[in-house]
């Protein structure tokens, strides 16, 4: 049996422009490369039980870096540059595929932006390098919800 394989070019970033009971997911266009990094926190439990240093996990830690092309005036890229200038909080859903796809998996989350660089390489078009982490407003779901 083939094994299916997973393109890296079939990853989205989608906004909520709907409510969060009833959210509308719109595809933010223009996004290159996405890279979520989904670790943890530890906290030391050590005893002198153990000859060893004992963590375990205190919280999660997820962040997403991406790139995107630098269009100020396309809807998504905006929002971006919004919740980055305002600090404020973009309902925003990382997946690895389609959002009405039930074999997607990701996160959606209240993100902040946490960094917004825009590249301006002689022989390409401008890109602006984003890190999103999560800030406050609601828990973070993993997706799908089951």
């Amino acid at each position: 049996m083939a094994q299916t394989i997973l393109l890296g070019r079939n990853g989205k970033l989608y906004q909520n422009t709907g409510t969060f009971e009833s959210p509308t997911w719109t595809l933010i266009k223009g996004v290159e490369d996405l890279t979520m990094t989904d670790g943890a926190v530890t906290a030391e439990v050590s005893s002198r039980d153990s000859a060893y240093v004992q963590k375990a996990v205190a919280l999660q830690e997820v962040s997403v870096n991406g790139t995107i092309l630098t269009r100020p005036t396309d809807a998504g890229y905006a929002a971006l540059l919004d919740a980055k200038v305002s600090g404020e909080p973009i309902d925003l859903l990382v997946l690895n595929g389609a959002h009405d796809d039930t074999d997607s998996v990701g996160l959606r989350a209240p993100w902040i932006v946490t960094q917004f660089d825009r590249g301006e390489a002689l022989r390409e078009a401008q890109q602006t390098s984003f890190t999103l982490e999560i800030g406050e407003g609601f828990e973070p779901v993993r997706w799908p919800v089951s």
